[in-house]
């Protein structure tokens, strides 16, 4: 009697094994299911907070008037590596300076050195990223052309 009592515990308790097996590895898929679903990170872009490829448009200017200048010669402003840009005020009162990001809207505009082009433009403004240190005296910042004309 005690051997098939000792049968019966040992089909019990690899029949239960079994199921504890099981329930553990169907409890383990589940949680690597949850961690691979919740640790997938859809990278977004960065976020480009000034320059000429922020991603924020901080305004948008309609048949604005100012001067075009080449960024050169008497009108250099060493603050910026934009080619060319507009200036909209006169020193010493309040001025702002547009530099230009994208360059192909002045191909019909004959821009020399030192000779500046009183325009009517618009497009879309953007932060400008000062250089760290430096003291700004009048107001910058980067414009996309939709329209410029003399």
């Amino acid at each position: 009697m005690d051997e098939k009592i000792t049968k019966l515990l040992k089909k019990l308790n690899s029949k239960q094994l079994k199921i504890r097996i099981m329930k553990n590895l169907i409890k383990c898929s589940i949680v690597l299911f949850l961690f691979s679903v919740t640790s997938c990170n859809k990278e977004e872009p960065p976020v480009i907070p000034c320059g000429c490829d922020a991603t924020s448009i901080t305004d948008n200017l309609t048949n604005k008037s100012g001067v075009l200048k080449k960024n050169s010669g008497n009108f250099a402003l060493t603050y910026s590596t934009a080619q060319y840009y507009i200036q909209v005020g006169n020193p010493p009162s309040i001025t702002t300076n547009y530099f230009i990001c994208n360059d192909s809207f002045l191909s019909s505009i004959p821009i020399q050195e030192n000779i500046p082009i009183n325009v009517i433009f618009s497009g879309s403004i953007k932060d400008f990223c000062a250089p760290s240190g430096t003291i700004l005296i009048h107001t910058p910042f980067n414009i996309k052309l939709t329209q410029i004309s003399e």
